[in-house]
This record gives C-alpha cells, structure tokens and sequence, in this order.
C-alpha cells in the first residue's frame, strides 16, 4: 500500500517551502484546490460530505492523475520524464492537473448518482475537468495574480489562449488541448480524453463567448462556472450523451441568464457535430438552421 505524510508545518509555524523541499508540492496544491473548491461552492456546487484527500507525488501513479469518488481522493504520480515519453518529474508543480482532477470531483459531487453513465459519459466528466477545471482556474489565476505575474490578463488575451492543458507537465505542447476542430460522431475514438475533445471544444467555445463579451471578466468566466454547475445536476440519472450535456445547458441557461446564450450555446455544440434532438421533442425551430451548418 502507500505510505503517505501528512504535510507538518515548518519550524517557524508556517508552511513556506520552497521548490526543493518535498512538501512544496502539497502545499502548492492544497492552495490551488482550497481557492477552486471556495469559488465552486460560491457558484452552485453541492458541499461535500467528506474532506477531500489529495495525495501528491504517489509514486504508484506513475505519469498519471487521478480522481477517485468512491474514496473522495485525489492522487497525483510522479513524472518519468519527458526524455522518456512521459510527464516531467514534478507533475504536481502543473495545477492544472490537480484544477482538473477537482473537475471530476465537481461532477462526483454535482450529478444525479454522483457519476456519468454510458459510453459517452467519461468523454463528458473528461471534458468538464479540462475545461471547468484547468482553463478556468487557470484563467482566473491569471486575472487575480496579474499584479505578481508582471502583466494583465484581458479578454484579448483570453481569446488568443491556446487552451493547452498542462503545459508545464508535459512541455511544450502540453497533455491536450482544447483548441481542437473534432466532431460527433466522425472523430469518436472509444478513449475518453480523446473523445472529451469534442465537446470540451465546444465548452471551451462558449467560455470564450461569455467571457468576453460582458464588461468584467472575471464575473462573466464566474457566470460560465455556475452555468456549468446547474447543467451537471440537469443530466440523467442513466446513459448521458453529448446532446444531454448541451439540453442541460440550455436549461441552466434559461434559468440563470433567461436564455441569453441559447444561441452561443447551440452554435459552439453544432461547431462540432452536436445538435438538438428533435426525436425527443427540443430544439424543433433550429434543427433545420444546424443540418445546414453541419454540412
């Protein structure tokens, strides 16, 4: 089994590691998660039962991360190196893998059953780690830090973002990202982080649109994390697919922002293939317009 320690405060009382000392990691990483899962509860998410392990530098888990919702844990391995085709050593220095695991606990947490069932239902808990998870924490770190960082960080800059999700832990390119032009069903692979593309994309798309287009950015990127939230707690209780992500949001849509962004929304999903299912009685005015743009 693992033998995992508790992070202990120093000497001094406080818990200021610096980067070669073994518990900057953990603490790095507790930081990060503390600040996402307060924001996520100011959003909508439904509080926790239980306190969230997080066990960083499992060397159990090697190149790999994950998230376990039986155990409510959090397990972050350690890189074999990126001369050796896999992550760098230190894959916890990357939050946004640990931002992303806490994605899939958004959705352990928010979901009717506290999973997503059916072939298509991790492509989608996939999906909302990459982009409810990682870009957005990513996005707001970079608008909350700006000062630290040495410059601002404004919707041009958001628009121009590659979408690279972790690109520290495996450089230069990253592990995915989101600026990806697949679609439902051609590009359909049957591995869940490749097909979580299509419509993380289309997250992506829209996080973009509603972003940017307010006044305040970090209100409207606020806005798309709450969207988010309810649309999980809109899904079924059995097999969930593509189409039954995007219904959900245009749900939550119409009763957060009274059907604003039904139209942003539905234009980011038809971008990749998705669009509303008339055979079970919604969208009957805009499917024609979509079987247009899908070509």
């Amino acid at each position: 089994g693992l033998n995992a320690n508790r992070v202990m405060a120093k000497d001094d009382g406080t818990y200021c590691y610096s980067p070669d000392d073994a518990e900057f990691a953990a603490v790095s990483v507790f930081l990060s998660l503390q600040k996402q899962m307060e924001l996520y509860l100011s959003l909508g998410l439904r509080r926790p039962e239980q306190p969230l392990f997080v066990i960083v530098n499992d060397p159990l888990k090697p190149d790999n991360a994950y998230f376990s919702p039986d155990r409510y844990e959090i397990h972050i391995g350690v890189g074999s190196g990126v001369k050796h085709g896999g992550l760098v050593k230190n894959i916890a220095f990357d939050l946004s893998v640990a931002n992303h695991e806490f994605g899939h606990a958004a959705v352990c947490l928010q979901v009717p059953g506290g999973d997503l069932i059916g072939k298509l239902g991790p492509a989608i808990n996939e999906a909302i780690g990459d982009v409810l998870g990682a870009l957005v924490m990513d996005y707001l770190s970079r608008i909350w830090y700006a000062k630290q960082i040495g410059h601002p960080f404004t919707a041009q800059n958001l628009q121009n973002d590659p979408r690279i999700i972790g690109s520290y832990a495996e450089p230069p390119f990253g592990i995915r990202c989101l600026k990806s032009r697949r679609r439902w069903p051609y590009d359909l692979v049957g591995e869940p982080h490749t097909d979580g593309l299509i419509v993380g994309a289309a997250l992506a798309d829209l996080l973009v649109i509603m972003a940017t287009e307010g006044v305040i950015l970090e209100e409207q990127i606020k806005l798309f994390v709450k969207l988010i939230l309810l649309a999980l707690t809109l899904l079924p209780s059995d097999k969930v697919d593509f189409h039954d992500l995007l219904e959900a949001l245009i749900t939550a849509d119409k009763e957060i922002c009274a059907g604003k962004y039904r139209p942003a929304i539905e234009e980011c999903f038809a971008t990749h293939g998705i669009i509303l299912d008339t055979i079970r009685g919604f969208g009957q005015n805009t499917l024609p317009k979509y079987l247009a743009a899908a070509g």
